[in-house]
């Protein structure tokens, strides 16, 4: 019987394979385990006291075994308390205090009368504390158990207790917290939560934002910083994932009941046509995210927040200008933080009427040398193009400061830099036309030009009008001053755009030249300049087409022309005299004879004599101008010839020996 049995669970798919260990041991106790369950189903009465026994040694396999005979058990036993659910429904439907298998019920009184009760809760404890273990390979099973278990739960409370088929809270939480409160927590753990129910239930996805609010505020008040810190990570892993519906209409699947059944818990307030589940899960959403930031942040994490806070976090949030001070907090704080609040700050003060006045100012001084090479400078520009573009109300002085401040930093940034910081001004005075007084400003004293100052005034003419001010080359306006309206901007000049119209990058001094025509041409586009680096630069300048150079085919015969005023050389100037050249030859031997040596060398044949040139068209020697005895040689000089060297052959030179070859006195006479 047992092994028809065991077929048949296989066949609907209740019972897995059995499987062959490399332990025999192993293999045996798991093979005892089977046998526990297939006994029960035997017996047919879940309510006996051999059942009760049986079912307590499987609890204590699942607690105390191997990591194969643990799985072995938690599946045997979720299986028999699942058909232990069941049957108790089934013979409690007619009692008035019907008693059935569910976790609430291990408080009750009479509790005792079904050891059933007490078993399921055990199992349930023993469940959660093997997901609070280190046993990183049963983690995921685990979930899987402990989620079907809820689910069978919660159909039976809701039978029997006159309310609507929802999740129990208690068991999920107590799941919800081994897993954020486990160290030892498997990677895939949170993916097979997160991918197998709550994104695909919305009634999972809201007990867990439930759960969440209700964990985090008891392990601030009850857990050192320490380990709060490390809660943070974990908590920071779960909550970016929650996926908020986007309506009310988009919410529809559910692991247990209906929507129905979640909008008759509590008394919710909707806003305009939002359902109650909806405003529900946003108001529980807002929760977790305000417990979340009590707890101590790391700097990767409070960068992280504030990067997605804008798109993921503030527009499924009940209230967001709950979230003022910590925006504005970090507003202020400089820097990265300062660039990463910017935009959830902006959204609060453009779509929920936050009232935050000093926004530019911070947003002012923002700006410096430095922003043109931070790592989020793309991201801090398209917010302020942004800025610029939606406040319509804004100061002619305030925009001229921003405008004045860009073109100064041009002036020390790097090329692709000055280019953007440029565009961002030029599009500030095309819309402002209140701001374009200061490309050029009429000076109302002139110093002689030969002492204009770019920047200060000289001291030599401070006391011809009394005001410093009044001089040409000085500029009012203060790039220290952290207040835009204090900055003198209003009454400066943009006179750097006269250095960056001369700036070795062309594309810096084409922007700058733009601001002497008449605005007509619209606005830079500035989404092209947002990823340009030098690397990109680069790459531009080496794909362009180089132009060819034509060089003059004439062949020049003089090395300085007769009209030239470098008159240290000279050319010869005697026509009569001939000169013979012979072919030159790259390596030649010199022979150093003393006149007591004689000289052996071998026999070689006769070299023919070369055709002579006349002087007439040999200009190209050149004599110095200094030394007459050079030119005095040269005058005198008839013929001139070039030899080919001796070949390499060992010379023999004699001592002094007085014999010598007839063949060279001859050549010796003739030299």
């Amino acid at each position: 019987w047992f092994v028809t049995r065991t077929e048949q669970l296989r066949k609907f798919g209740r019972m897995p394979q059995l499987e062959v260990y490399d332990d025999e041991e192993t293999t045996q106790i798991v093979d005892a385990v089977r046998k526990l369950e297939a006994d029960i189903y035997e017996q047919g009465s879940f309510s006996s006291k051999e059942s009760k026994e049986r079912v307590e040694k499987l609890i204590d396999h699942l607690k105390n075994g191997t990591t194969h005979v643990s799985f072995t058990a938690m599946k045997c036993l979720e299986r028999i308390f699942t058909k232990f659910i069941a049957s108790s429904i089934k013979a409690e439907a007619k009692q008035p205090k019907p008693l059935v298998v569910c976790y609430e019920n291990r408080t009750r009184p009479d509790a005792s009368k079904d050891w059933r009760i007490a078993s399921f809760a055990e199992f349930v404890d023993a469940c959660i504390s093997l997901l609070r273990d280190n046993e990183r390979n049963i983690q995921a099973p685990l979930i899987t158990t402990l989620m079907h278990i809820i689910r069978e739960e919660a159909n039976c409370v809701g039978t029997f207790r006159n309310r609507t088929k929802t999740i129990s809270v208690e068991i999920f939480q107590m799941m919800i917290e081994s897993i954020i409160l486990t160290e030892d927590l498997a990677e895939e753990v949170i993916d097979h939560l997160f991918e197998n129910f709550i994104e695909k239930y919305y009634d999972i996805t809201l007990r867990l934002m439930q759960s969440m609010g209700r964990i985090l505020p008891q392990q601030i008040a009850t857990q050192k910083k320490e380990k709060n810190a490390k809660l943070a990570i974990r908590v920071f892993e779960i909550l970016p994932r929650i996926a908020m519906p986007v309506d009310d209409k988009e919410i529809s699947e559910f692991w247990v009941g209906e929507k129905s059944n979640y909008e008759s818990e509590g008394d919710v307030v909707t806003k305009n046509e939002e359902g109650k589940l909806f405003t529900m899960m946003r108001n529980e959403f807002q929760e977790c995210w305000l417990a979340f930031l009590q707890l101590p942040l790391t700097e990767e994490i409070y960068r992280e927040f504030l990067s997605r806070s804008h798109t993921h976090i503030i527009p499924h949030m009940s209230t967001p200008n709950i979230l003022m001070d910590f925006f504005g907090s970090s507003y202020k704080q400089g820097g990265i933080i300062s660039m990463l609040a910017l935009h959830g700050l902006f959204i609060l003060i453009h779509k929920y009427n936050l009232d935050y006045p000093t926004f530019f100012e911070d947003l002012y001084n923002l700006l410096d040398d430095k922003i043109f090479f931070l790592k989020y400078r793309v991201r801090f520009f398209k917010l302020m193009d942004l800025f610029f573009t939606s406040s319509t109300h804004v100061p002619s002085y305030l925009m001229s400061a921003f405008a004045k401040r860009l073109v100064r930093l041009a002036l020390s940034a790097p090329p692709y830099g000055a280019a953007l910081a440029l565009a961002f001004a030029y599009n500030i005075l095309e819309k402002h036309s209140a701001t374009r007084v200061l490309i050029h400003r009429a000076a109302k004293f002139t110093v002689p030009k030969e002492h204009v100052l770019l920047i200060g005034a000289s001291e030599e003419y401070t006391d011809m009008s009394g005001k410093k001010e009044d001089k040409d080359g000085y500029d009012p306006y203060e790039i220290s001053e952290k207040d835009p309206g204090k900055s003198n901007a209003i009454k400066s000049s943009l006179w750097e755009l006269e250095i960056l119209s001369n700036h070795y990058s062309v594309s810096v001094s084409k922007l700058a030249k733009r601001f002497n025509g008449d605005f007509s041409s619209g606005r830079v586009d500035i989404d092209r300049l947002y990823e340009t680096s030098y690397p990109h630069m680069f790459g531009g300048y080496m794909k362009q087409k180089k132009q060819q150079i034509h060089f003059a085919n004439v062949i020049p015969r003089k090395m300085f022309p007769e009209d030239s005023q470098f008159k240290i050389w000279k050319t010869s100037t005697k026509s009569n005299s001939q000169v013979e050249i012979k072919k030159e030859v790259e390596t030649p031997q010199k022979v150093q004879v003393e006149s007591n040596l004689k000289v052996e060398t071998p026999k070689k044949k006769p070299q023919k004599r070369k055709k002579t040139l006349s002087a007439d068209a040999l200009d190209d020697i050149f004599i110095p101008e200094e030394t007459e005895e050079d030119v005095k040689d040269v005058k005198d000089v008839k013929e001139v010839e070039v030899t080919k060297p001796v070949e390499e052959n060992p010379v023999k030179i004699q001592g002094n020996s007085k014999k010598s070859n007839g063949k060279q006195k001859a050549k010796k006479h003739r030299k």
